[in-house]
């Protein structure tokens, strides 16, 4: 990856915040209610050259840097967090394909990944495995030059609109967690199926759904780096882009909250005074300005050191500040941050997701002590 300087980092961020505003904020409320992803503003990303911005330029992409990355989701995110997460799973199965796959299928899917003509999904939790990837259930057997597919994902971001899935899947199961595998399945492969999309709390225009595997037949070719070593890919992908990008997105929300609480406490007159001149309001914003910029500070810390420990504790720091964040921007609001016409309720419950997504707080608490105490 190329790393970007100053300018060309504040281009980038100018161009992804005139996208949050203009393009994703306007309809961000809308698709939140009806449970919409949108094509048109995926595919505004894809103009912007941000459904490349991890790819080498030699299939397309713009070969950034991870800087980059958490810039564009950070703005993103601001205008719709959903968006963001959707674009989030798209390129770290885009990531997948350029450091683990062939030759052959690198040249043949990162083009259209990287041009967003296609859309990808990053598939591994099952219901009977939740957050514990190794104990999947679903399995790839080797016959005749390909894989035997059966199985299910659930709650796989882009899963009702992804043309193609990296999954996570057994071809061992003698072996337990050292007997998984990644493989890469495309949508239009005989007997995979997408099922009803997923109704939940917040993040609900990620196009989140359960996708089926019955009997399908994937190239042993569709193979993505050592097999056997399945779990130990997925973490790394995690733990390197995944949750960088997931505290990118809680740091835009947070930002969002913060500014709309001060533009509030600005317009916002009781008894003919702005709520701004209110101390109790003063400290709220003060404090929530504070930790943001701590968030911030810490995320680009993290890339900085490029560490699985730095990586966990921003992700869990960051994460759970947004809410926090979140939370003291309704209370500004009073009454009015409770309800539907203003995007704060929303921010609450897309921030409150990113605690689960790409390692829960508690698993990410396990391991970071694990790290420290040995």
């Amino acid at each position: 990856m190329q790393a970007a300087n100053k300018e060309e980092l504040a281009l980038l961020r100018s161009v992804a915040n005139k996208i949050a505003r203009e393009e994703l904020a306007p309809e961000a409320s809308w698709r939140d209610l009806n449970y919409s992803f949108s094509r048109e503003a995926f595919d505004k990303l894809a103009k912007a050259g941000f459904t490349g911005v991890l790819t080498p330029e030699d299939y397309h992409g713009s070969g950034g840097d991870l800087t980059s990355l958490v810039i564009v989701l950070e703005e993103l995110a601001q205008g719709c967090a959903s968006t963001a997460l959707s674009l989030l799973a798209h390129l770290v199965a885009a990531k997948a394909i350029t450091e683990l796959g062939s030759a052959q299928l690198k040249t043949s899917i990162l083009p259209a990944l990287a041009t967003g003509e296609k859309i990808a999904a990053f598939a591994v939790h099952e219901a009977a495995s939740g957050a514990v990837a190794g104990a999947i259930q679903t399995r790839a057997d080797l016959n005749d030059g390909h894989y035997v597919v059966n199985g299910s994902k659930f709650f796989v971001t882009n899963g009702g609109v992804a043309d193609l899935f990296i999954i996570l899947v057994k071809t061992d199961v003698s072996k337990g967690p050292e007997g998984t595998s990644l493989l890469l399945v495309e949508r239009k492969t005989a007997g995979l199926t997408v099922g009803l999309q997923d109704k939940r709390m917040g993040m609900n225009g990620t196009a989140s759904a359960e996708v089926v595997f019955e009997q399908c037949r994937v190239p042993e070719g569709n193979l993505l780096g050592e097999p056997g070593k399945g779990v130990h890919l997925v973490v790394s992908l995690a733990t390197r882009v995944g949750m960088p990008g997931m505290s990118a997105i809680a740091l835009g929300l947070a930002q969002a909250a913060v500014d709309r609480a001060i533009r509030h406490s600005r317009e916002r007159t009781i008894a003919g005074q702005p709520v701004s001149t209110q101390a109790a309001v003063q400290f709220l914003v003060a404090e929530m300005a504070a930790t943001v910029e701590a968030m911030r500070a810490l995320l680009h810390y993290s890339l900085q050191e490029d560490q699985p420990l730095t990586s966990m504790t921003a992700k869990l720091f960051i994460t759970e500040k947004a809410l926090e964040v979140i939370d003291k921007a309704l209370q500004v609001h009073g009454g009015h941050g409770y309800s539907q016409e203003i995007p704060i309720e929303r921010f609450y419950r897309d921030a409150r997701g990113l605690k689960l997504h790409y390692m829960t707080s508690e698993i990410l608490k396990t391991n970071i002590a694990k790290s420290l105490l040995g």
